[in-house]
């Protein structure tokens, strides 16, 4: 998959997306691990979005979609409520990514041409002018 910033989009509240949790299961890093076995780079792994290299304090294993989000929400994106731990609903992500993420500072979405490419939205400015040069 390649990811790439595209665009900056207004922020509009979703209350699906205010239920994150700040609890990391190890199982979920592991998944992802073997999900995107592309990712890994010895005993350490790639963010997808940076390509920044780092351990499981720097590169943190990110849902997509968080654990208490209700079940219709998974359905809306094609999903289903059980696959909420497995590959397809996650990203590994550098820690300030995944913080911007949690915050809601930025989403990913798929790319409408290229269905095997992910985007990055920064939906927060003040976080884009932040990005490490």
């Amino acid at each position: 998959m390649t990811q790439q910033v595209i665009e900056y989009s207004e922020y509009r509240h979703d209350p699906y997306f205010d239920a994150c949790s700040s609890v990391r299961d190890p199982g979920f890093r592991e998944t992802l691990k073997a999900y995107y076995p592309h990712c890994i780079d010895g005993d350490r792994v790639r963010c997808q979005v940076s390509g920044v290299v780092g351990n499981s304090q720097q590169v943190i294993a990110a849902h997509l979609i968080p654990c208490k989000s209700p079940d219709i929400l998974f359905t809306e994106v094609g999903l289903l409520p059980r696959q909420i731990n497995e590959g397809i609903n996650g990203l590994l992500l550098a820690l300030n990514i995944e913080r911007a993420f949690d915050h809601k500072q930025v989403c990913f979405v798929q790319h409408p041409l290229h269905m095997d490419t992910i985007v990055m939205k920064v939906l927060d400015m003040e976080e884009m002018s932040k990005r490490p040069a």
